[in-house]
């Protein structure tokens, strides 16, 4: 199960067919336009994970082994390790938050029987799964944590609040080529962690945009008792001044949003 870190707690979608700058693909297309995320995207393309390798990387972050137990693990030793408030961690920027990986389809014969259907199609359902853990892992390698030692697991759970956002283009994957994931954090608050994450499929040299979601992550301590405190994201540029502004407009939404739940009013007798 490899939800163990990332608890689907709420999901409320947006959908949206698009093949211009809609919903999630707004934050892709100022990110494309910004020099330096460019840059890290060639040097990152020679030396890609894997979604296996990011899957295995998380499990090595969180101290926690493969398999099924009787005993659950005990990580409340590593409370000691987390910081009292934001002020206590480095401030972080959102090209530092790129993160990239790769799902092999193209020479991954096994791989295409899990993710490729009867009728030759890429099963979306298989994507988004990727997609959660993939929002998880930008948002667990945004925490920098100087409290934490460096051969000790983090002291942190990412939890999946809910996915805001999913946009989806007219290009139809292909079941033998390559799908890269990428990501950034494009707002904080407190402990909360929202995070962009698009898919793309190389075509005769480019690479096509699939889909793109926003996910907003919570981050909890070692017991999933309460909340841990993440770093403040400040704006390098214009690019990412705009992009925070858009990710204030977001949250406004998904307040307005929340207060008019039936959810949350008690029903009238």
């Amino acid at each position: 199960m490899m939800f163990f870190y990332s608890l689907l707690l709420l999901l409320t979608t947006e959908i949206a067919i698009c093949t211009k700058k809609c919903g999630s693909w707004g934050v892709v297309a100022a990110l494309r336009s910004n020099q330096t995320l460019q840059g890290l995207e060639l040097i990152q393309n020679g030396e890609l994970l894997t979604i296996a390798e990011v899957r295995k990387k998380f499990m090595d972050l969180m101290g926690l082994q493969a398999g099924f137990r009787t005993l659950k693990q005990s990580r409340a030793h590593l409370l000691q390790y987390l910081p009292a408030s934001q002020d206590e961690l480095p401030t972080r920027t959102i090209k530092e938050t790129f993160q990239s990986a790769i799902i092999p389809l193209s020479t991954n014969v096994r791989l295409q029987e899990k993710y490729v259907s009867v009728l030759g199609h890429v099963r979306a359902g298989r994507l988004m799964e990727d997609m959660d853990i993939f929002a998880a892992w930008v948002a667990m390698n945004y925490i920098k944590n100087p409290k934490q030692p460096p051969d000790v697991p983090t002291p942190y759970v990412i939890v999946t609040v809910l996915v805001d956002q999913i946009s989806f283009t007219d290009f139809v994957p292909k079941a033998q080529a390559d799908i890269r994931l990428s990501g950034i954090v494009s707002s904080v608050g407190r402990s909360s962690i929202e995070t962009t994450v698009w898919l793309e499929q190389q075509q005769h040299g480019q690479w096509q945009k699939i889909t793109s979601a926003i996910f907003l992550m919570a981050a909890r301590n070692a017991n999933i008792s309460g909340s841990a405190p993440v770093n403040k994201l400040v704006a390098a540029d214009d690019e990412e001044k705009l992009i925070l502004a858009e990710a204030e407009v977001r949250k406004k939404r998904r307040h307005f949003e929340d207060s008019g739940s039936v959810l949350n009013k008690v029903p009238a007798p």
